[in-house]
């Protein structure tokens, strides 16, 4: 079990940044009455972490800087985006998926590529295809 879906459902507030139109109402209807979630359907780049973050945590009266958990799971430069959030949020816990294609000591960091993220709120991707001659 996903330990951040365990404490969003045992009552935990949190901050649910959402960037798949196609997930976001199972959010809204889950966690949509709950005073202690906020929530957000936004695509998040890598140079807007730290203030999307800082944003959402003024913004929110149970927010907190210092959470229990931050867990980044953006399927893409997954490390990249953990450190730019941990600019802004000091967690207790860090929940990141890894590559076990590259065990330890192997180190590996995939580079930041704006166009494997780009989805429209509909939730349709820029073929890679297409990203890959475009560059």
């Amino acid at each position: 079990a996903d330990p951040a879906n365990c404490l969003m459902a045992a009552g935990y507030a949190g901050v649910l940044i959402e960037g798949d139109a196609k997930f976001f109402p199972r959010l809204r209807e889950r966690f949509g009455k709950r005073d202690n979630v906020s929530m957000m359907l936004d695509f998040m780049p890598l140079s807007n972490v730290t203030n999307l973050l800082r944003e959402r945590l003024a913004s929110m009266p149970t927010a907190s800087s210092s959470p229990d958990l931050l867990k980044v799971d953006v399927d893409h430069a997954d490390c990249l985006f953990m450190q730019e959030a941990l600019r802004v949020i000091h967690p207790k816990l860090i929940h990141v998926e890894y590559m076990p294609q590259a065990p330890p000591p192997l180190d590996y960091v995939q580079h930041y590529q704006p166009g494997l993220l780009e989805v429209d709120l509909n939730g349709r991707s820029v073929p890679l295809l297409l990203q890959e001659q475009r560059d």
